[in-house]
């Protein structure tokens, strides 16, 4: 339902350019706005994933899963002008979908320049908004590791906007 409300959205900007990053739904939304009103949409490729032919999502159902895929696989034949970051994700473009790169752009993060010490427990850490389902389900998996001393999780985040007001307690 969020695809209709962005393609209204969009009606009422009425951009004279789209550029969308992520594969995902509303790559496909943008690129349908963008071919019915002939507007230039400039899709970047954030993941190797989004210019291949397999799923996303793994843990979304499956029919939400090729859905989306569709989505974006529309908009890998519709876009403009598509932007990758490497030039693997070019060449996965060029054969999955017979497009070729206007320009690769790689991410502007620079390398480390200190050595990671990687010698004490893996680290898992959940960056987000807390929500009682996808927060659930971390907890879960951090007790299935709970006897192992090499693991640690952490949680970082605010709880979500509705529940910010509510005395909302993990169970």
């Amino acid at each position: 339902m969020e695809g209709f409300s962005l393609y209204r959205r969009l009606r009422e900007i009425e951009p004279a350019v789209i550029y969308q990053r992520v594969a995902c739904g509303y790559s496909g939304v943008c690129a349908y706005y963008a071919t019915r009103r002939s507007v230039p949409l400039i899709w970047h490729v954030a993941h190797d994933t989004d210019v291949t032919p397999r799923s996303l999502v793994s843990e979304r159902n499956i029919v939400r899963q090729r859905i989306e895929k569709r989505a974006v696989e529309y908009a890998a034949r519709n876009a403009t002008a598509i932007v990758a970051q490497t030039r693997h994700q070019a060449e996965l473009l060029e054969r999955y979908y017979g497009r070729t790169a206007a320009a690769v752009i790689p991410n502007f993060h620079p390398p480390a320049a200190e050595i990671i010490d990687k010698s004490g427990p893996l680290t898992v850490v959940w960056i987000a908004n807390l929500k009682p389902g996808s927060s659930r389900a971390f907890v879960r998996l951090a007790a299935k590791f709970s006897a192992r001393g090499d693991v640690r999780f952490i949680m970082v985040g605010a709880p979500a906007a509705k529940m910010a007001a509510a005395a909302w307690r993990e169970p």
